[in-house]
């Protein structure tokens, strides 16, 4: 295998390690916040307009959330985006 092939695999899989770092941490801020605000995970989805299972995959890091369902979660668990974004 070429030098610059190796790289790029290398690259690609110090990346997308990075990704499932990203949404583990920020599954676990929404996990904090809606504990915080002693929401269910249903009581969440419900509010949110999304299936349980949603809420569950985004708190598992199983789910890559836009920036758009970071703005509807914050509004639903009364926090900032910064908050669900925090120590990342």
């Amino acid at each position: 295998m070429c030098t610059l092939v190796r790289r790029i695999k290398v690259h690609h899989m110090r990346a997308s390690a990075m990704a499932d770092d990203v949404r583990l941490g920020v599954g676990l801020n929404v996990r904090r916040c809606r504990l915080a605000a002693g929401l269910t995970q249903a009581s969440l989805a419900e509010r949110m307009g999304v299936d349980r299972s949603y809420v569950s995959g985004l708190e598992r890091g199983h789910r890559n959330p836009t920036v758009l369902t970071l703005w509807h979660l914050a509004e639903v668990l009364n926090v900032r985006v910064r908050d669900l974004v925090d120590g990342l």
